[in-house]
């Protein structure tokens, strides 16, 4: 079974199940269907250096559902979007996206399941051509599946010691060349902790991972550990471990190593988290820096990690260790065609065990009328394995770096309607000059509500994207009507 109809239909039976638990308890399950109709007017459909103009109509149905009660929890959110061209000059398209997550309780206290799936608009290189809208320049785009099921129990033994068991299957599929996104993640660990006395507290872990990616090889990795927590002050937890690790994931046969970490998290106040933990691991230091302050209209927050690429996460080979911070920043962006630009921007696809070091910053403000956020994310990735045969980008460069600056603003001109600005920029480069590229953007758009249930948008951009293969220029005008029901 294909992982796009597994995560649909797991999604889709979650949801189902949560509806007829809920039936009767007011706003238990929130549905939300919706439809939409978007015109571009381009002038270089194809995304090379001879324009090719073009208008194309695209048609959205979507779908949104979640439930916050009872013991199926989860949100699904997928739309079906149709591509039709005016002169025939490019190829008409169905394109999925799903973004879909849940847990249902089977045995309260006992046994639960959790499940993730996602479809996704992927990018397959970050040096071939880049684009903006995935109804252009559709050579280097594919559709990235990607679902993970994981059955866990938990318990009390004695009552004295707790107890989680949790064994977790996911799989990541795509249609591009040589196999790449294409692997499958088997893991299960056992973890028991004693019932904490403050200020202490304790934990002991077992586990094993094995990874197997379709262009190159499997590598396994079984570890255990256990850790310590102290909590200094009620604003201070401080955590230490120790273990061994025992993985192939740097060498041929299976090799054993120490592994020792330490952490800190600190909250001073409501509005200020700072959380840091590092670790030592088979192949060097991995760490995870966070940090977010809330003001009454302003938000800053800073990450920063290293660690290895987990492909069995739905949306992980496109966003990276830490995008689910740099998500919540998209959604916040202000101007609603720069949040679809940026969220599209990002990640490519990977063929072997892949390490990823990421520095993710932004500030958001939220006035009166005016609103702006500024994002700024540096990504590089390598590769782990040097024992893979690899294709894609990290076959022909060890590392790929990736910047991204975006910056928005919108003033709402009356109650209903807001004319938004936004720049974007990303850097994508590899060890040599000619796998460099620079994307930039710009746009202007009005948002309007257009009805109870009703919005349009206009927007124009400019696009202007630089290489030594393959440069060009774009220009374009996007209306889209949209209806929810």
């Amino acid at each position: 079974m294909r992982p796009a109809v597994v995560a649909a239909a797991v999604a889709c039976a979650a949801m189902g199940s949560a509806w007829a638990q809920s039936a009767g308890a007011p706003r238990a399950v929130v549905i939300e269907p919706s439809v939409s109709i978007t015109q571009t007017i381009t002038d270089n459909l194809r995304l090379t250096p001879e324009k090719s103009a073009d208008a194309i109509t695209q048609l959205t149905a979507g779908l949104r559902m979640s439930s916050r009660t009872g013991r199926v929890q989860g949100a699904l959110d997928y739309a079906l979007n149709g591509y039709v061209y005016a002169r025939g000059s490019g190829r008409s398209d169905l394109q999925n996206t799903l973004n879909a997550s849940g847990r249902m309780d089977v045995v309260d206290n006992w046994f639960s399941i959790d499940a993730s799936a996602a479809i996704t608009q992927q990018t397959i290189s970050a040096f071939d051509v880049q684009g903006v809208d995935p109804a252009l320049g559709s050579s280097n785009r594919t559709e990235q599946r990607s679902f993970q099921i994981a059955p866990s129990w938990r318990g009390t033994l004695a009552g004295l010691v707790d107890y989680r068991a949790t064994i977790a299957h996911g799989a990541s599929r795509s249609d591009a060349r040589d196999s790449l996104g294409n692997s499958t993640t088997t893991s299960g660990s056992l973890t028991i902790s004693g019932r904490r006395s403050v200020p202490f507290g304790w934990s002991a872990t077992i586990s094993r991972r094995q990874l197997d990616y379709d262009a190159s090889r499997a590598t396994e990795e079984d570890a255990a550990r256990v850790s310590l927590t102290y909590i200094a002050t009620p604003e201070l937890q401080l955590s230490s471990s120790l273990g061994r690790e025992r993985t192939n994931l740097t060498s041929l046969d299976k090799e054993s190593n120490v592994t020792w970490g330490f952490g800190a998290d600190w909250s001073p106040s409501p509005r200020t988290r700072l959380t840091a933990q590092q670790s030592h691991r088979s192949f060097g230091n991995s760490y995870n820096l966070a940090f977010e302050h809330r003001m009454p209209r302003t938000t800053f927050r800073l990450s920063s990690s290293r660690d290895i690429q987990d492909p069995s996460s739905p949306g992980s080979s496109r966003f990276g260790l830490d995008m689910d911070k740099l998500l919540a920043e998209i959604r916040a962006i202000p101007d609603p065609v720069l949040r679809n630009q940026v969220s599209r921007e990002l990640g490519f696809l990977f063929g072997s065990a892949t390490l990823q070091s990421r520095v993710d910053a932004s500030v958001r403000y939220q006035g009166l009328r005016t609103s702006f956020s500024a994002i700024v994310a540096d990504t590089s990735s390598s590769r782990l394995d040097p024992l893979a045969a690899v294709s894609g980008d990290l076959g022909q460069s060890d590392t790929v770096r990736q910047r991204l600056y975006s910056f928005g603003i919108d003033h709402r001109l009356t109650p209903v309607t807001s004319l938004g600005l936004s720049l974007s920029r990303q850097r994508n480069a590899g060890e040599q000059n000619s796998l460099s590229n620079v994307l930039t953007t710009w746009m202007l758009s009005l948002t309007t509500v257009a009805g109870p249930r009703a919005n349009a948008t206009v927007s124009a951009r400019h696009v202007v994207f630089d290489s030594s293969t393959s440069p060009y220029t774009e220009n374009a005008v996007v209306a889209t009507y949209g209806l929810k029901f």
